[in-house]
């Protein structure tokens, strides 16, 4: 599968983040995500301007080597300072 290896995203336009997790990662805390494996193996990053994400919303497909989606996360929450936050119900962008 192509992937665009070449994505530059300005992280200041957004204050909170949830994420789901692929089929592969089978003991993940995040029950969302594809859990299915006719799809694409690929996580799922949901950024929003507010906790309710209704505003400036941007949903990125990633697709990292096992271990560096922690480290991803681990980047989004300490030095970007973005929110972990639960979108479920604000508009379906887990399946």
């Amino acid at each position: 599968m192509p992937w665009n290896k070449d994505v530059h995203i300005d992280l200041k336009n957004f204050k909170y983040f949830d994420y789901g997790r692929g089929f592969y990662n089978l003991v993940s805390e995040r029950e969302k995500g594809f859990m299915n494996l006719l799809r694409y193996p690929y996580d799922t990053i949901v950024l929003s301007e507010g906790p309710d994400f209704s505003t400036n919303i941007l949903i990125l497909k990633v697709n990292l080597r096992l271990g560096q989606f922690n480290k991803l996360l681990n980047y989004l929450k300490t030095p970007v300072g973005l929110k972990l936050t639960d979108s479920n119900g604000s508009g379906g962008y887990f399946w």
